[in-house]
């Protein structure tokens, strides 16, 4: 009976293995360049870059088309640090940026579902919006201006019309609306 069960486990082990391969093999052309597969499954490919981190890649298997590359400082993926991306499911990309030590960190930029043209932009640090972050229409005008400080609306923000003019100045105070002003 013992011998049946161990039996038993190594065929599962052996075919979980298997399926890992084949999985490997339809993803093999998603690998970065230097990169080394770890593993597959059927909407995941795991590998390690020339430069020592780790990446995840999740995907819409039946065409391979990702929606995730998450950048890992370690193998067992817990902590997200590096090159951060979305994707809509149209194949548009949605976001993208840079993590440090799980936070979002840096200059991140959010892109439209209906045409891919970028629709924000901005800084966090320490995960939390910071500075001067900015709004953009269809045509890839500045549409507002908004004015961060650890992670809350402080100081003027901007609207603009379609022309380019502005519209509106509003303060905040600790994301607090302070004051706003219709202009023109």
């Amino acid at each position: 009976m013992k011998s049946t069960i161990l039996l038993s486990l190594y065929l599962l082990l052996l075919s979980f293995a298997m399926n890992a391969q084949d999985f490997g093999d339809y993803y093999s052309d998603q690998l970065d360049e230097g990169s080394k597969f770890l593993w597959a499954t059927y909407h995941q490919l795991a590998e390690r870059t020339a430069d020592g981190k780790y990446v995840l890649k999740i995907f819409y298997p039946e065409k391979k088309q990702i929606t995730h590359r998450i950048t890992y400082a370690d193998k067992k993926l817990r902590m997200v640090d590096g090159p951060y991306a979305e994707w809509y499911d149209n194949g548009y990309k949605w976001k993208e940026g840079q993590m440090k030590d799980g936070q979002r960190s840096g200059y991140w930029t959010t892109y439209s579902f209906e045409h891919g043209g970028k629709t924000g932009y901005g800084q966090y640090e320490d995960g939390q919006e910071q500075g001067k972050w900015l709004s953009y229409d269809s045509l890839g005008r500045v549409t507002s201006e908004f004015s961060y400080l650890h992670g809350r609306l402080h100081g003027e923000s901007r609207f603009y019309d379609e022309e380019g003019e502005l519209t509106r100045i509003s303060v905040y105070e600790g994301g607090e609306l302070i004051s706003s002003e219709e202009i023109g």
